[in-house]
């Protein structure tokens, strides 16, 4: 017998949350409506009368994302080193030893951290030596721990040497790097770091507690100050009110000696009383040492999950719906997504606004079209300060929030990290046959052991069905095709067996969710970023068009009473909803730059069908490709004319009508233009606030190159 999901609830009563205002579609009018909206208001969060069962203390603009041990997030204050000395072609002594000459700096404490790789000639391919020749802006860029290793360390040509830290009272004029005997003779680059060591104190207040909240801390010593040894780092949070003053908690991390103490760590404690006004000041001692304070919340213990649905995002990148087997599809390719989709509902008719991965999911996380964001690929200018993303709604509304990310597209300063507690991005090496998402789940398992029994959104994205096609050997003979097939088939083959290995780690990670009750509570929602072509319009891959095989993606929705079992929508909807419908399930106060429409009235049963919708997707990468799609006709404007297509007849988009519609292509390039000027007009708007571009760190180079982006 087949295996069958089961979804329970602890309540029998179908709950739907709070109705919010409904969104408009990503039309032309809509971009039109949105600058207007955006003139008018705030995304301040509207008063609800609700208590946050989470409440983040201190002002937003206070807390800035800060790494440690690969994990990011809000902080007070985070240290960051200064670039002292670099070079990236000098001799190894034969002594073995290179004196390398320090500038002064101001008196203080300090932990200097030498970086150090040596190699025979300087590196000859292509990509190596470009990285290796702007090694300099490269490091001045990036001031982050194992910054020179991530930059080069990756190529074949580069050996590692580790030098030791240094802590220090004041700054030092000089430092020797030691080779050993091996490496005399050859050549060597070298970046040298000194963190300032500052006092880590955080002022809180005045702070009210209610009568069920608990002080939630988090803190963590950065890499630098236990690399090469330090003190154990002593934290308190102190609190000063009505009742004098008192130390509410404490605990010394020794990251030096006990493994568990390093990373990012989390702790409760109780709070002063109910309904006192208190000053609470965070601090750190221990010096030399570089102690970090994330941002601490008031959580109200006593609020139910039932009554405020968890949220759990999977977007599962390059996944073409019709490759799905609940959309249709021949092979087996995904027996864990079909039982999901039969346990929920189904949009059988969902489109990306981007063929790639950044725009597409920054579109995903903001209901902006990829024209009024601006975030197309990392090294694009970072999303404009008046635009709020999902997370910031739902954190705003008292949830917890996490993401876990997995390529090297997903830049968390890009934008993708605001509102989120924490943020991981996962990088490949190209080592990894199998993939990482099982890294991934394994993370977002431990987050939900610890965090799952309350509200909380989780963003979860995986690379696992990307290029390289990950395919275990128990699925090597999977599929099988003639062997003369062409290398499009050759590659689709692969791409259904990874993604069969792909629905197989998913598989255990719902059982996970099941066994532990979260799924009872929790709103799951499956889809995908693009698809990917296989021949269809005479490609291999994606990022070159807007047709139906890289544009099209599933979405499914889960909940035991909010999202009727089985159902099936054929009515057309876009990625750009995606928010607005999370941000709604949540209960929490629609953004004003939102473009989407939120999809939860099409959840549970209905009488009515929706109404139609024009969605637009474009590709803004070379001469610039514009797709507007509706129900039954697509055009498709592109530098060499118009294509026009009749989906009911037409589907995958293979005969065009152009030449004999002349009216009906009228209209559509009419259209298309009103989108194309309305969206330039709401990214200048966006972008008022905006930054510079923010470049390309090493550690995402390596990730491209091993995902076959860059070569």
């Amino acid at each position: 017998m087949a295996a069958r999901l089961v979804v329970y609830s602890t309540r029998h009563q179908r709950r739907r949350p709070r109705s919010r205002r409904e969104g408009r579609p990503v039309t032309a009018r809509g971009l039109s409506l949105a600058l207007l909206v955006l003139s008018l208001a705030s995304s301040c969060r509207r008063a609800t009368g609700d208590e946050p069962l989470v409440r983040r203390l201190g002002a937003d603009g206070a807390w800035h994302h800060c790494t440690v041990s690969g994990e990011r997030r809000p902080a007070a204050d985070c240290p960051r080193p200064d670039l002292a000395a670099s070079a990236n072609d000098v001799a190894v002594p034969e002594s073995g030893d290179l004196e390398v000459e320090l500038p002064a700096r101001a008196p203080g404490p300090v932990i200097v951290v030498p970086e150090t790789l040596t190699f025979e000639q300087p590196p000859t391919e292509s990509l190596s030596r470009t990285v290796w020749s702007g090694m300099a802006s490269a490091l001045q860029s990036s001031r982050e721990y194992g910054a020179l290793e991530k930059i080069v360390g990756q190529f074949p040509e580069f050996r590692a040497v580790p030098q030791a830290a240094t802590h220090s009272v004041l700054p030092p004029r000089r430092v020797v790097l030691r080779f050993a005997a091996g490496d005399r003779g050859r050549r060597a680059a070298y970046a040298v770091w000194v963190w300032p060591v500052r006092p880590a104190r955080v002022t809180l207040g005045p702070v009210t507690p209610g009568a069920h909240d608990r002080l939630a801390i988090t803190f963590g010593v950065q890499e630098a100050a236990w690399s090469g040894g330090g003190p154990p780092v002593r934290f308190r949070v102190i609190a000063r009110g009505a009742r004098g003053t008192r130390v509410l908690w404490a605990r010394a991390l020794d990251p030096v000696r006990v493994a568990a103490d390093r990373g990012w760590q989390e702790a409760e404690s109780e709070p002063p009383a109910a309904g006192e006004r208190t000053l609470l000041e965070a601090r750190a001692l221990g010096e030399p040492s570089l102690p970090v304070w994330g941002r601490p919340a008031l959580v109200d213990v006593a609020g139910s999950p039932e009554d405020h649905p968890s949220l759990l995002l999977l977007s599962i990148d390059t996944l073409r719906a019709d490759h799905v087997g609940v959309y249709g599809y021949g092979r087996a390719t995904t027996p864990t997504l079909d039982r999901l989709a039969n346990a929920g509902v189904l949009f059988e008719q969902t489109i990306a606004p981007f063929p790639s991965t950044t725009a597409s999911h920054m579109t995903m996380l903001t209901s902006l079209a990829p024209c009024a964001h601006g975030v197309l690929v990392i090294g694009s200018p970072p999303l404009g300060d008046d635009v709020r993303t999902v997370a910031q709604q739902i954190a705003a509304h008292g949830y917890a929030t996490v993401a876990i990310t997995e390529d090297a597209l997903i830049k968390g300063d890009l934008g993708f990290e605001r509102g989120f507690d924490s943020y991981r991005d996962l990088f490949t090496t190209g080592k990894e046959p199998l993939g990482i998402f099982d890294r991934g789940i394994a993370l977002a398992r431990d987050w939900l052991d610890r965090h799952g029994h309350r509200p909380f959104f989780m963003f979860l994205h995986t690379y696992q069905v990307h290029i390289p096609y990950k395919v275990p050997p128990q699925y090597a003979d999977l599929f099988p095709i003639a062997d003369d097939a062409d290398e499009a088939r050759r590659q689709e083959r692969d791409y259904d067996r990874g993604l069969r290995y792909a629905d197989e780690l998913l598989s255990g990670f719902v059982a996970y969710l099941e066994q532990s009750g979260i799924l009872a509570h929790t709103v799951l929602v499956v889809t995908s970023d693009h698809g990917t072509e296989f021949g269809d319009h005479g490609g291999i891959g994606h990022a070159r068009g807007v047709y139906e095989e890289q544009i099209r993606v599933p979405l499914i929705v889960v909940h035991p009473t909010l999202a009727e079992h089985g159902r099936r929508i054929h009515e057309q909807v876009g990625i750009v909803d995606v928010t607005p419908t999370l941000v709604e399930l949540a209960g929490a106060e629609r953004a004003a730059t939102f473009t989407g429409r939120s999809l939860v009235p099409l959840l549970p049963p209905a009488t009515s069908r929706p109404p139609d919708q024009e969605l637009f997707a474009e590709q803004l990468w070379g001469p610039r490709q514009t797709l507007l799609r509706t129900a039954r006709w697509a055009w498709i404007a592109k530098a060499s004319g118009v294509e026009f297509y009749d989906l009911t007849t037409d589907p995958r988009e293979q005969h065009d009508l152009a030449a004999e519609q002349k009216a009906a292509v009228a209209e559509g390039t009419g259209r298309i233009e009103r989108f194309r000027a309305d969206c330039s007009r709401l990214q200048v708007a966006l972008r008022r606030s905006g930054a510079a571009a923010s470049g390309v760190d090493a550690e995402r180079q390596r990730a491209l190159r091993a995902l076959g982006y860059v070569r």
